[in-house]
């Protein structure tokens, strides 16, 4: 299922960005539209910085153009909501605002179907036990030559060890279709 055009999903999350609603969500002032601008809306989250923060934390994206950096403000649904509740309600406001919550809720649905799927925690489950071994092997063996064992090490030497035995790397589980959804 390809992703949205309005929202991104990444791991268990779904999110849009300023640029994203920018474009999508013009002021009007005496009848006229004006388009908004990405820093405009990055500002507006600056200046309400401590209500946005209320609603989870604020990812931003530093982009380098020739002549100036950009930067993008990732937003969750509910930074998203409390944002676009900031603009006057114009016809393309509003129709934006409708299409943005419909986007939110299919992308936490497709999320929340992947994440929830059995066969994919058989599978991880499956894999987790036929790995218990060597794992606790590796970290006796850090143990006994005084090394921390901390836990990206088991992912590292994990991969190390798939890669020793059938000559590649692979993933953690291959269900999940294109997106490459790993736990």
């Amino acid at each position: 299922m390809s992703q949205s055009q309005l929202v991104k999903r990444e791991n268990k999350s779904a999110y849009t960005t300023s640029q994203i609603i920018a474009d999508h969500c013009p002021t009007e002032r005496k009848g006229i539209e004006f388009k908004r601008t990405n820093k405009s809306i990055v500002d507006l989250i600056r200046k309400y910085e401590e209500q946005f923060l209320s609603l989870g934390q604020i990812d931003f994206e530093s982009l380098s153009n020739p002549g100036k950096d950009t930067v993008i403000a990732h937003l969750n649904e509910d930074q998203a909501t409390f944002l676009i509740a900031l603009f006057t309600n114009t016809k393309k406001v509003v129709s934006f605002k409708l299409k943005l919550v419909k986007e939110f809720r299919k992308a936490i649905d497709e999320i929340n179907r992947l994440y929830n799927d059995p066969e994919r925690k058989l599978a991880i489950k499956s894999k987790r036990s036929a790995h218990a071994p060597m794992m606790d092997a590796l970290k006796e063996f850090r143990d006994d030559i005084g090394k921390e064992t901390r836990e990206d090490n088991y992912i590292t030497e994990n991969k190390l060890c798939n890669f020793i035995v059938i000559g590649r790397f692979i993933g953690v589980c291959a269900i999940g279709g294109e997106d490459g959804l790993s736990n």
